[in-house]
């Protein structure tokens, strides 16, 4: 989708966004204050700063979540699985240093059901494309999960807010293998 909404536009550069991020006014600015006409890069990733239990989240490797946002279409195309999508891009890029804005979740239940849709998608997409799950998957990477994220990258300086998407990302982590587990050993009861 984001490919086929790309080559419909008219302009050589793209400023894609998705529904629930906003441009700072700074990021604005630094875009506009940008030469695109004559830039040696073919595109610009920005750090993207996520809003979460009503608060701007700082660490717990959510920040900064650089994104290719600003890219010249003729030389960039949409890449990635399901459901993370990104602009691949061979030649040059370069950082902008302000926030994309992005208020992501509006609650514990919406993260909790995001997640276990991304997992889904996620498993079924890696089992496609012949990856499969091994123990050390759902059991160690978890756990690492979590360690890094609240410990290596401070998601204890976030609080509550850190802790929560600690433990959550974590077991985003072991939704996703333990359902590729399931697909690849047929565990799966299909209804109709």
């Amino acid at each position: 989708q984001s490919q086929f909404a790309t080559d419909q536009t008219k302009n050589l550069w793209g400023l894609h966004l998705d529904a629930d991020e906003r441009v700072s006014p700074e990021l604005r600015d630094e875009i506009l204050a940008l030469d695109l006409h004559n830039s040696i890069c073919d595109a610009y990733e920005m750090p993207r700063r996520h809003f979460f239990l009503q608060q701007w989240i700082n660490h717990s490797a959510w920040f900064p979540d650089y994104k290719i946002r600003l890219f010249r279409k003729d030389r960039c195309k949409w890449g990635g699985y399901a459901p993370h999508d990104e602009v691949k891009v061979k030649g040059r890029k370069e950082k902008l240093r302000h926030d994309i804005l992005h208020y992501i979740y509006s609650d514990i239940a919406h993260f909790a059901a995001t997640k276990n849709k991304y997992s889904s998608l996620t498993a079924e997409d890696h089992f496609k494309n012949n990856r499969r799950a091994r123990i050390i998957d759902f059991t160690l990477r978890p756990l690492y999960a979590f360690l890094y994220r609240y410990f290596i990258r401070l998601g204890i300086a976030d609080g509550i807010a850190g802790f929560t998407i600690s433990v959550m990302e974590s077991h985003a982590v072991f939704m996703k293998y333990i359902k590729l587990y399931e697909i690849q050993n047929k565990l799966r009861r299909f209804e109709k």
